[in-house]
């Protein structure tokens, strides 16, 4: 092989490497560029939001103890994340056996698109429609309507990802359990959940981060005296903008990389992967 043509491959290379880092970075300023003044503002000295840079402070964390509405926010914010996670997993485990291991009307094309019908319809809708049929039949919905509500959105995320470990590890080492004697209980807890392991990991803080953070069916169905987080943070945007609202963003962001970084550091579970 003579140089010539080693040398334009090697070209052809160092030009496919330069595009892409350059993609890269220019996705990751892209969605990370607007943060930035999120993050600078939230040590900014001045008590206007947003407003040029007057000094350095961390007084606004502090303040984060005085706002009752975002203590309150985030205890049932958390409420509801859990439970909602929990309903998500039931019938989200459940939904992915019935997709991979079911009969075949189950494992068609068909019944994946109507399972994952809450994330294809606009969120607004879903709460508006609820909302509807709740004042027309004058039900109370209360917290725990909201957690169903939370849960029956986020299990799609569930099924994706359970589904998805389900047919990568394949039905071999049940068949093998059973074959040597196992019963299917058996083999349902001491095989195929062990295996599932990283999926239920990964969809659970799938779950409950999109659960947390979640505002349209939050705005709709949210009792009054009940306000997840960002519902109280969407009534001080529009009723008195400082930089407290900056400090909480940004904890809120911090908690849930560490929170992500820690599953993967100890659980050994890869998010991401």
């Amino acid at each position: 092989m003579s140089a010539r043509p080693r040398r334009r491959r090697q070209q052809g290379w160092a030009a496919w490497r330069v595009l892409r880092t350059s993609t890269i970075v220019l996705g990751f300023a892209f969605v990370l560029g607007p943060v930035l003044p999120v993050v600078l503002q939230a040590f900014n000295d001045s008590p206007t939001f947003p407003d040029r840079m007057r000094g350095f402070t961390l007084h606004w964390f502090a303040d984060l103890l005085t706002y009752d509405e975002f203590i309150d926010g985030t205890l049932t914010s958390a409420k509801i994340g859990i439970g909602a996670t929990a309903l998500a997993l039931v019938l989200g485990v459940s939904a992915a056996f019935a997709v991979t291991r079911g009969p075949r009307w189950m494992t068609g094309a068909g019944a994946t698109s109507v399972l994952m019908g809450p994330i294809v319809v606009p969120q607004i809708v879903v709460g508006l429609a609820i909302l509807q049929v709740i004042n027309q039949l004058q039900i109370q919905v209360g917290l725990a309507g909201l957690v169903v509500a939370h849960g029956v959105f986020v299990a799609p995320f569930v099924i994706r990802l359970v589904a998805g470990a389900l047919q990568a590890q394949g039905t071999s080492y049940e068949s093998t359990a059973m074959a040597l004697g196992s019963s299917p209980a058996r083999v349902l807890t001491t095989v195929t959940f062990p295996m599932l392991r990283p999926a239920l990991i990964a969809s659970s803080v799938f779950a409950f981060t999109l659960s947390f953070v979640n505002v349209p069916l939050s705005l709709f169905l949210a009792p009054s005296d009940q306000r997840p987080l960002p519902i109280s943070i969407y009534q001080q945007m529009a009723s008195n903008r400082t930089p407290v609202l900056a400090a909480l963003s940004l904890l809120l962001a911090v908690l849930l990389l560490v929170a992500a970084a820690a599953v993967e550091r100890f659980l050994r579970v890869r998010l991401l992967q």
